[in-house]
């Protein structure tokens, strides 16, 4: 990640990476997708986050997936939320041009497949199960990235209806006290 005058861009000695690890990503989770929807027993979660690309080191950011999805929510990664997820990984202990920041990198760069976004977020849920309470952390952070952008100029709705819409969903597969954690926030 490289800054520039305020606003913060990704390093370019890393996009060819992160386009192949995009590619590759899409089409994992679309077979994911298919098959999930053709019954069966189908992949182990641990298959499921290795297609969704976090096997590894990458495995110890996947709970991070739901703040992608907010911040995408709107089209557009604003830079102020862009910098506050990459900001976690650093709080985390990753750094830039490491796998899991490339990885997490690569997420923000360029918006990633429905598919992908909803294999992730069914996969969060079925690994959180039974902890309830780390679905509600979840989405503090998730309400944290909608914020992050504010509204124009700071004035306004700090959090758009798409951003809205994003958080609601990501709170409703997460369970009920997720969905008491969102109401609260907001």
């Amino acid at each position: 990640m490289v800054e520039r005058g305020g606003r913060v861009y990704f390093d370019e000695q890393f996009v060819e990476e992160r386009v192949k690890r995009r590619i590759t990503l899409s089409s994992w989770a679309s077979d994911l997708e298919k098959s999930r929807a053709g019954g069966g027993e189908g992949p182990t979660m641990r298959e499921r986050m290795e297609k969704l690309g976090f096997a590894g080191p990458c495995a110890s950011v996947f709970d991070l997936l739901p703040l992608i999805q907010v911040a995408w929510a709107d089209g557009i990664i604003q830079s102020k939320e862009r910098s506050l997820i990459l900001d976690v990984l650093e709080t985390r202990g990753f750094r830039p041009g490491d796998e899991v920041f490339t990885h997490v990198e690569s997420l923000l760069e360029s918006r990633p497949s429905d598919a992908y976004m909803n294999e992730s977020l069914e996969l969060l849920r079925d690994l959180l199960g039974d902890r309830p309470a780390a679905g509600e952390t979840v989405v503090n952070l998730c309400v944290r990235v909608a914020e992050a952008a504010g509204g124009f100029l700071g004035l306004g709705n700090k959090v758009s209806g798409e951003e809205r819409e994003a958080l609601a969903r990501v709170a409703a597969v997460l369970g009920e006290r997720a969905q008491a954690e969102l109401k609260r926030s907001l």
